[in-house]
């Protein structure tokens, strides 16, 4: 019986149910009440809650009364009157019913006139006799006694049918009173439809409606607007980041443990993404209107799902004058064709009214469907922007140039292949025979060759994925890394002897071998072939073939580069340059900027130098900026997110990439906009 006690005392009984009390209170003080999310009917529905039994004119009475006593409220809003430019027809049947219709006819109620209807003009066949419409349609006798109008009641001479004004502005069930097509033609049974029409719930309804919206004169509910401002208080203390309430909302109600939080499901996090990736777009979008100028940046890749991702970036001079890269969609299966792509792109700029006429750059890798100058992509941008200058990716093109110069070097093999038991003898010899070729002096003089090589291409190629360079950096670090081999290429001896340090050998493998002597023919001429042999053959076989190489395509790659630069480069040395030379490539400017540039550039080229650098710096210098996006691609696309939607993808990775512009955004408006869709409107 001495063992630990199971059951707690009454004294921590009482002191945990206080703490329980306290907290509820804190929790109660933070929440809104729950009757301030539902809109409070007003006295006029208990009216008609038995229309069958009520008369309409009875109900606009009352409903007149109860609108009389909602005025007296001292509520004011302050709303934006919408004005219709045009009248609309007397006719109802030649109303086109939208919201701003409804705001005029609200302002202006429109006045049923009988007196004006040429009744001899109404005839109307019905069965084997012809009826015309009666005069006493329009009015109404009631049970003491009294004849009043039936305001409602309007006549159209283009349909010579009868129309609800009230069921043609806010019925949503198509009567013969309320449809634009016929309206009500049946003149047999006009007393007994009529009457029927009066009691019928739907009109009730619309009558209702009517004179709530007439409670204030701008068409805007009162009730309408306290709701609304009291969702967007809600949603605003909800979705704040940091905010307590929220974090108390998630703690208390947020099913915790069950993976599902219950004040925020799938259905409202989709519309947060949409609407967020919606205005940094619009924030872009703003952004290249102000620059005018910019340039496209276009790549493809596929997917987790196989599924192939057109990428399309702007780059463009900001209002702060610096050369930024924005990330604007991923477009799934557009295909591979320059036709394709160019009808993808278009289609995208036009939807975000961005003109392809102000495109002055576009970078793309050295694909054929892309760099083209018939029928690729470039060529077709080109068609559409004739100054849409074309720029290689230098990146790209460093990668190709190491690639060409890799070719003639011999494969290497995979020496831990050798010594695994496990695999099959054919592959055990094939591996052993490229080990011997490991373990020589050629292999290891190729390593110390290409070590350098390679550590100098990778710094180069990471200067040139930067965004705040243009095409004369281009240039120069090409030039940087052409002389750098250039250099290298007269240090064969230097290489040698790290190579024979490195893996102890003095002589090639070659050498250790008899040479063949080659065979002669009696036609043969009587000429004696130049012959290499020990280092003498290694260098010039293997080891200058690879520095000419590099050397070579360098040349080649910076020339689509060195003419670009030398449209541009002279103003950025204005002082320095003679007087007829700067002229003569400024006229050189107006003829191919014509759109952009004045006539008389060559006179005015210092206050025309901020146009001449927009247009200059907008060009971009490679494609990184969508081999970035492939990047985020593959974190939100993974293969457990196979089944993302393509807007989605797309819209999280525009919030990855362009976060800084996420952050900077206004939320006050974002939570108002979210807030005011969230709103749900009773009509």
């Amino acid at each position: 019986m001495s063992g630990k006690r199971t059951k707690l005392s009454g004294a921590e009984y009482r002191k945990r149910a206080e703490e329980k009390k306290k907290k509820e209170k804190e929790t109660i003080s933070q929440t809104l009440n729950i009757q301030t999310f539902f809109k409070k009917k007003p006295d006029s529905d208990e009216l008609i809650e038995n229309p069958l039994k009520l008369d309409s004119d009875e109900l606009v009475e009352n409903l007149m009364k109860t609108d009389d006593e909602t005025l007296k409220s001292d509520i004011n809003v302050s709303c934006e009157i919408t004005n219709v430019s045009i009248c609309p027809s007397q006719d109802p049947a030649l109303w086109d019913i939208n919201s701003d219709m409804v705001d005029y006819f609200i302002r202006n109620p429109v006045e049923s006139n009988p007196k004006i209807i040429n009744f001899d003009n109404t005839i109307r066949k019905c069965g084997e006799f012809n009826r015309k419409l009666p005069y006493d349609i329009f009015k109404r006798k009631l049970l003491n006694g009294e004849i009043k109008d039936r305001e409602w009641l309007l006549y159209s001479t283009s349909k010579n049918a009868l129309f609800c004004f009230y069921c043609l502005l806010f019925s949503n069930k198509k009567t013969q009173f309320s449809s634009t097509d016929s309206g009500f033609t049946d003149w047999k049974k006009y007393f007994e439809k009529v009457e029927q029409h009066e009691k019928n719930l739907t009109h009730n309804e619309s009558i209702r409606i009517w004179f709530s919206r007439r409670k204030i004169t701008t068409g805007i509910d009162v009730e309408l607007k306290i709701e609304l401002e009291k969702k967007e208080l809600y949603w605003r203390k909800l979705i704040a980041k940091f905010d307590p309430l929220m974090s108390n909302h998630l703690d208390e109600y947020g099913n915790k443990g069950r993976g599902n939080v219950s004040c925020l499901p799938h259905t409202i996090c989709d519309e947060l993404i949409t609407l967020t990736n919606k205005s940094v777009l619009h924030k872009i979008v703003n952004e290249i209107t102000s620059a005018k100028y910019f340039s496209l940046i276009v790549d493809s890749t596929p997917d987790i799902t196989k599924f192939d991702q057109l990428t399309i970036a702007v780059r463009y001079v900001n209002l702060g004058r610096t050369a930024v890269e924005r990330f604007l969609c991923f477009i799934p299966s557009v295909g591979h064709k320059s036709k394709e792509m160019e009808v993808a792109i278009l289609t995208k700029l036009s939807e975000l009214n961005i003109d392809i006429q102000n495109c002055r750059g576009q970078s793309y890798d050295n694909v054929r469907n892309m760099s083209g100058i018939f029928n690729g992509l470039q060529a077709r941008i080109k068609e559409k922007s004739k100054n849409a200058i074309f720029s290689p990716c230098s990146a790209h093109s460093l990668n190709l140039v190491g690639c060409h110069a890799a070719d003639i070097t011999k494969e290497d093999g995979h020496p831990d292949i050798v010594f695994n038991i496990d695999h099959k003898t054919s592959v055990r010899h094939e591996a052993e025979s490229l080990y011997k070729k490991i373990e020589t002096l050629e292999f290891s003089f190729m390593i110390a060759l290409w070590t350098p090589i390679l550590e100098r291409f990778d710094a180069t190629s990471k200067n040139l994925q930067r965004i705040n360079i243009d095409l004369s950096c281009v240039v120069k670090l090409y030039e940087s890394l052409e002389m750098y081999v250039q250099d290298l290429r007269n240090r064969f001896d230097n290489i040698l002897a790290e190579a024979k340090q490195m893996i102890g050998y003095e002589v090639f493998s070659y050498e250790e071998k008899r040479n063949k002597r080659k065979k002669c023919f009696h036609d043969d001429l009587n000429v004696q072939d130049t012959i290499f042999h020990g280092q003498e053959k290694f260098k010039n076989e293997t080891f200058l073939p690879i520095c000419d190489t590099i050397i070579v395509c360098l040349n080649e790659r910076k020339m689509a580069y060195i003419e670009i630069n030398t449209m541009f480069g002279f103003f950025l040395n204005i002082e320095g340059i003679d007087n007829d030379i700067l002229r003569e490539k400024s006229k050189q400017l107006v003829v191919i900027y014509s759109e952009d540039l004045e006539p008389d550039l060559e006179n005015e080229i210092i206050q025309f130098k901020t146009i001449l650098l927009k247009l200059f710096v907008s060009i971009p210098c490679s494609n990184a900026s969508g081999e970035r996006s492939f990047s985020v691609l593959k974190r939100v696309k993974n293969y457990q997110r196979t089944s993302l939607s393509n807007e989605k993808m797309s819209s999280l990775a525009l919030m990855s990439i362009e976060n800084n512009l996420l952050q900077c955004m206004d939320w006050n408006s974002f939570i108002k906009e979210f807030a005011s869709q969230k709103a749900r409107k009773k009509f």
